[in-house]
């Protein structure tokens, strides 16, 4: 029980990191003209 928990937490706070990182990229990617580069690393992401 405690591992699927530390799992669930893990999971949710990995969930929101990416999000957050995405939502980065994005900004980044609408200020900077190196769409490809950012697209690629949101792709790995």
């Amino acid at each position: 029980m405690e591992i699927s928990k530390i799992l669930a937490l893990l999971t949710i706070i990995y969930d929101n990191c990416s999000q957050e990182r995405l939502r980065e990229v994005i900004a980044t990617k609408n200020k900077s003209q190196k769409t490809r580069k950012w697209n690629y690393y949101a792709y790995i992401l």
